[in-house]
């Protein structure tokens, strides 16, 4: 006989089990150790739904492969710490066509919190989720070096995500970890800095491919999203569209990225376009960080195309080869003596000629 509850059936599962859940609105706070479960929502998300009601929805203790959370929204979670939506410790767990909206965290991760764990995110969309402090939508821990936890996003959005500090679409830190996103969106998100994706750490790495950041909304520095600490990686065909930074007007820089305090990132095929910030309106680089501009478009950004500045005695690097950067080598911001940049072969200074919005 079905069980009345999701909890009910996670319960009596032996520990590979799969339990199938039947549409409806499930009001529960589930929670699982010690079994690698497939639960998966028979009729798809917009009908399978799990309601927190004002606690955490579900969360995952020591669940490894192949466990897997899949076809459900998660939505009004509450939590005074971590994870409003969905908690994850020291577990590996695929999560895949979720719709987790309107969860909230004191601390960080409001839609998904994820420590000392790899998680596979796919096909899903993560919005209007908030936190107190970071990662409104999903804030991913891991500083484990014995293990080789990692991220993986591929096909979600992360929208209208709010957070009081940073990294309000998507955050992940820690140390010596692997990050990759793909074909992803990051659109509208607002809090105070690094909004739309941040990522940092010594001995991270990261790869986002054919992805867009659009219309994120800072406070305070790098609208968009920005890479520190120690981070390394590279994008590719990616489009960093109509973010808006120093919305305090305390005269902060990068509407679009900031590569900084150490980190070493690579945009190639990307196109920086219609950001605004204070200044480095499409790319700021600093304290130590440097970038490396490849085949990429930077055009209609305000104040600057790209800015090079110091932080803490460090300066900023960019070596640019076969981009187009709007008013060329003027639209390049030297801000002292000790920051550079290599303006390589192969630029130009022309108009792109987009065709459509």
């Amino acid at each position: 006989e079905p069980f009345a509850t999701v909890q009910k059936a996670v319960d009596m599962a032996g520990v590979q089990d799969t339990i199938h859940v039947h549409p409806g609105t499930y009001y529960e706070n589930i929670i699982i150790e010690n079994k690698n479960l497939f639960i998966n929502g028979q009729a798809g998300p917009s009908v399978t739904i799990l309601d927190g009601n004002g606690g955490r929805v579900i969360e995952f203790h020591n669940v490894n492969q192949p466990s897997m959370l899949k076809s459900f929204t998660i939505q009004n979670g509450y939590s005074e710490a971590n994870g409003g939506g969905i908690l994850i410790a020291d577990s590996h767990i695929r999560l895949i066509d979720l719709m987790v909206h309107d969860n909230y965290a004191f601390d960080d991760g409001g839609g998904i919190f994820s420590i000392q764990s790899t998680l596979i995110l796919r096909n899903s969309a993560i919005s209007e989720n908030s936190t107190g402090d970071d990662g409104a939508g999903l804030q991913f821990f891991s500083n484990d070096t014995t293990t080789d936890n990692f991220l993986e996003v591929d096909n979600t959005e992360f929208s209208n995500n709010e957070c009081g500090d940073e990294g309000c679409g998507l955050r992940a830190v820690g140390v010596g970890f692997e990050a990759n996103i793909t074909g992803s969106k990051f659109v509208e998100n607002s809090g105070s800095s690094y909004v739309g994706c941040r990522i940092a750490g010594e001995g991270v790495e990261f790869h986002i491919f054919n992805s867009e950041m659009i219309g994120n909304q800072a406070q305070q520095y790098a609208a968009a999203g920005g890479f520190s600490a120690g981070a390394n990686g590279f994008l590719y065909k990616t489009n960093i569209v109509g973010n808006i930074a120093n919305l305090d007007g305390s005269g902060t820089n990068s509407g679009g990225m900031s590569v900084w305090s150490g980190a070493e990132v690579l945009f190639l095929n990307c196109n920086f376009i219609d950001n605004q910030a204070a200044y480095g309106a499409g790319l700021t680089v600093g304290g130590g960080g440097l970038a490396g501009v490849i085949n990429s478009i930077f055009w209609g950004n305000s104040n600057d195309q790209l800015a090079v500045t110091s932080w803490e005695d460090m300066g900023g690097s960019a070596f640019i080869f076969y981009s187009d950067l709007q008013g060329g080598e003027e639209g390049i911001n030297v801000m002292d003596d000790l920051s550079t940049y290599v303006w390589g072969e192969g630029n130009i200074a022309l108009d792109p000629l987009f065709v459509g919005e």
